[in-house]
């Protein structure tokens, strides 16, 4: 009787722990933690979702993110992601697309706050070749101890893809980080849009119609992230990007 009962008391006390982390879509409240989140892809190109990872525990933590590819149609799609506090200047620290499956952040973790958040910014890049569903797990981890996990599947198909090549309004820039210079392409050199840079905090710092492609000089622009908003034939794409000196 009393293993019966320690076992329970344990089985709480895991349950208890769980709890403690609450995972949101950012600017959302639904929790979804052990949850399936899915985005339907609005063409071949990198998508980002970004999650708010919070620390419900009394005691400030050291977070990691450990990444298992359940489901990926083929190796032609890449995934990376940004980790970091909420309100980080530089949206964390982004880790490049890693071979090994499953993966986890190195070093000690991020250290999140009792009581505040890390933004998980997961990114998720479907090849041009391969349609289909590609499904990952995200875990997030203390210690080398899983504390809740989301699922995140990402969707596309031929149907989608060729709607958004029709439009023309495919929005690529690079660097990221830029430092100086940050060239701005569209996916047709004869498209034409307006283009709009915003900070964290929605303040406009640079606005103007492109053509094709444009290189924009952010040596003036502080650090931090900015968001990237083009409007063209009726259609919205954001993009994020960090500038640092």
């Amino acid at each position: 009787m009393k293993q019966i009962i320690l076992t329970l008391g344990l089985i709480f006390s895991a349950s208890i722990a769980m709890s403690q982390i609450s995972i949101v879509h950012s600017g959302e409240t639904e929790e979804l933690n052990g949850s399936v989140y899915t985005k339907m892809a609005s063409g071949t190109v990198d998508q980002e979702i970004d999650l708010h990872v919070m620390n419900n525990y009394a005691t400030d933590k050291y977070l990691k993110i450990t990444r298992t590819r359940l489901n990926v149609p083929e190796a032609d799609w890449s995934d990376y992601i940004c980790w970091g506090e909420i309100g980080d200047a530089f949206g964390g620290t982004c880790y490049l697309a890693s071979a090994n499956n499953p993966w986890t952040t190195p070093g000690s973790g991020k250290l999140i706050a009792a009581g505040e958040g890390g933004l998980l910014a997961v990114h998720i890049d479907p090849s041009d070749l391969v349609n289909g569903t590609g499904q990952y797990r995200y875990y997030v981890v203390e210690n080398d101890v899983k504390l809740d996990s989301i699922d995140v599947t990402v969707t596309t198909t031929t149907a989608s893809v060729k709607e958004t090549k029709s439009t023309n309004v495919v929005l690529s820039s690079f660097p990221n980080p830029a430092s100086e210079m940050l060239t701005v392409s569209l996916q047709n050199a004869n498209t034409e849009g307006t283009l709009r840079i915003t900070d964290v905090l929605g303040k406009v710092v640079y606005e103007e119609k492109i053509i094709g492609t444009k290189k924009i000089d952010v040596e003036d622009f502080k650090n931090g992230v900015y968001l990237l908003n083009l409007t063209s034939s009726g259609t919205k794409t954001t993009k994020r990007i960090v500038v640092k000196h």
